[in-house]
């Protein structure tokens, strides 16, 4: 997609928070500046599920929990990533609220709230709430596999 005649550059982040090892690691004959330990693998996993989901930045619980609450976030999924056994929750990272438009902010409300009809075990209900959602937002292929998961519920 092209804006103002140029190419918009896209990436995807992974955002993880924890302990890591960082710095020379190696041998006198092999030495790699580097960052190592399970919180890397974790974010290098998130930044390969924003393709997935469609998004931008996925960030883990771990960040979330340190986070002010100067960010729209968004519940995308309990998701089991390579490398571990139970599920992580992964959370999209919008914008930061003061930059969020307010249409933008009820279609984040009303995700989030389909993720606690989800945990009540309301299934019907968040279908219904996402299928409205979807209508507003067809591109978004979050809703699309939140939808999928609920289905097989």
């Amino acid at each position: 997609m092209e804006k103002n005649g140029k190419k918009e550059f896209k990436t995807r982040i992974g955002i993880n928070s924890g302990d890591i090892i960082v710095g020379n690691i190696g041998t006198d004959l092999r030495l790699s500046y580097t960052i190592i330990g399970d919180e890397v693998n974790l974010a290098s996993r998130l930044e390969s599920l924003n393709k997935t989901y469609g998004t931008k930045i996925i960030v883990s619980q771990n960040t979330v929990d340190q986070l002010p609450d100067d960010f729209a976030l968004r519940v995308l999924d309990y998701a089991i990533v390579k490398g571990k056994t139970l599920p992580v929750t992964i959370y999209e990272l919008v914008a930061e609220k003061g930059d969020i438009a307010a249409i933008e902010l009820e279609l984040l409300k009303t995700f989030n709230k389909s993720i606690e009809l989800y945990k009540e075990k309301r299934w019907d209900e968040a279908i219904e709430l996402l299928e409205d959602l979807l209508i507003e937002r067809p591109t978004d292929n979050s809703i699309r596999i939140f939808i999928k998961t609920l289905y097989s519920f």
